[in-house]
């Protein structure tokens, strides 16, 4: 995305964030699930396999909503998983809305714990979030309970 656009989205977006104020989390689980439930339109089966999630998340849903350049799922062990994210177009507007309002703006995280809970037909728990040069890193377990 360039120059106006860009400039559009993330104005756009801080203006929801210090508009919602606390009612955020609310609105992020919202379209978190509305995201989810458009990539398992098609009857998939589940359990789905890592390689298979990784797929259908970097083909169909990267094409339908493209806020970044590349989703990497990697397992970390049998029951955490790691997701990089690259090229992140949020990581601005999220940042700074994060900075002053202290809310996230950010659907993916409650996205990615839908859709593994959903692709591993199991519970899966967000542990923690960690911003890179590019985007982010998110952690997720698969352990009955969590630090979170």
């Amino acid at each position: 995305m360039e120059g106006r656009e860009r400039v559009l989205m993330d104005k756009y977006l801080k203006v929801l964030g210090c508009a919602t104020g606390k009612e955020i989390d609310n609105i992020r689980a919202k379209m978190a699930w509305v995201l989810t439930e458009e990539l398992f339109e098609e009857e998939l089966g589940v359990p789905l396999s890592y390689e298979e999630i990784s797929a259908l998340l970097n083909e169909a849903f990267l094409k339908e909503f493209p806020f970044c350049q590349n989703l990497e799922l990697n397992i970390i062990d049998s029951s955490d998983i790691l997701v990089n994210i690259k090229g992140c177009q949020l990581k601005e507007a999220n940042g700074s809305c994060k900075k002053k309002n202290g809310y996230s703006l950010c659907p993916i995280d409650p996205f990615l714990m839908f859709t593994l809970s959903r692709g591993l037909a199991c519970n899966v728990w967000f542990v923690d979030v960690k911003p890179t040069d590019e985007g982010c890193s998110m952690e997720f377990s698969l352990k009955s309970q969590c630090l979170v």
